[in-house]
């Protein structure tokens, strides 16, 4: 059986008699039915099987077969999964999965220079398995078309939150609306940026009628959103 199997274990209390051995095909899609059923989620999933040999012989099972996942079971990667015959005579195997999920993910579609702003045809939505892909990957046009790429990325690289930034929306001398809401208050009055803001950036207003200098968020459309406390 070499690497194949973690354990075997039999508790029978004789051989079975000539024809009576255990279905590997059973005990193969008992493994498939019970990973697939684990995983549960979306994306394109091949769930590879590394076993059971095709030369060993377990005593036919009477009942449905158990099966469980031994330790951790990673969405994708490898795992273990346990198939137990729990009549007469009983045994144990532990057969070796691979799970492969194959899930969009956006790349850049030619190389991209830092401080471009993305548009649709800088990116391209293609498939690819989750376990090559970085932590935090965009996956749909939508996250990335109107953002600003912090650094450069070479055609085909896939994309992340942490490589993008908003789109510069105010500079400093700017005019701008100071909107304040909070408590079911909105105020919008008239300022001047103090510094250059992206959208998402905290950045310093002046109040062009009170004189006030107040902090607040740069919004999608360059005004200024600034929290008002009881």
């Amino acid at each position: 059986m070499g690497g194949l199997f973690l354990g075997l274990a039999f508790l029978c209390a004789a051989a079975p008699a000539a024809g009576a051995w255990q279905s590997l095909d059973v005990v193969r899609q008992a493994v498939q039915t019970h990973t697939r059923a684990a995983l549960g989620q979306g994306g394109e999933v091949e769930v590879i099987l590394d076993g059971p040999p095709p030369d060993l012989r377990l005593p036919a099972c009477g009942e449905p077969l158990r099966t469980r996942d031994l330790g951790l079971a990673p969405a994708s990667g490898p795992r273990t999964v346990e198939v137990a015959c729990p009549g007469r005579p009983s045994w144990i195997i532990y057969v070796p999965v691979r799970v492969r999920t194959r899930v969009a993910a956006l790349v850049a579609a030619r190389a991209l220079g830092a401080g471009q702003v993305l548009r649709a045809e800088d990116l391209r939505a293609v498939p690819a398995e989750q376990t090559a892909l970085p932590p935090s990957a965009l996956s749909k046009p939508e996250e990335a078309v109107g953002r600003v790429l912090r650094y450069a990325v070479s055609a085909g690289q896939p994309l992340t939150a942490p490589m993008l930034t908003g789109a510069q929306m105010v500079r400093s001398g700017q005019a701008v609306a100071i909107v304040a809401e909070g408590a079911g208050v909105r105020l919008v009055a008239t300022g001047v940026a103090m510094e250059n803001g992206r959208e998402g950036q905290s950045i310093l207003a002046r109040n062009s009628q009170s004189g006030r200098v107040v902090s607040g968020v740069v919004g999608a459309q360059g005004e200024i959103l600034v929290s008002v406390s009881r």
